[in-house]
């Protein structure tokens, strides 16, 4: 669970980016 939330936080974060 904590790995699966790190994933879609870093996901967030890079659309964020873009």
């Amino acid at each position: 669970m904590k790995a699966k939330k790190c994933s879609f936080s870093g996901a967030v974060e890079l659309s964020r980016l873009s």
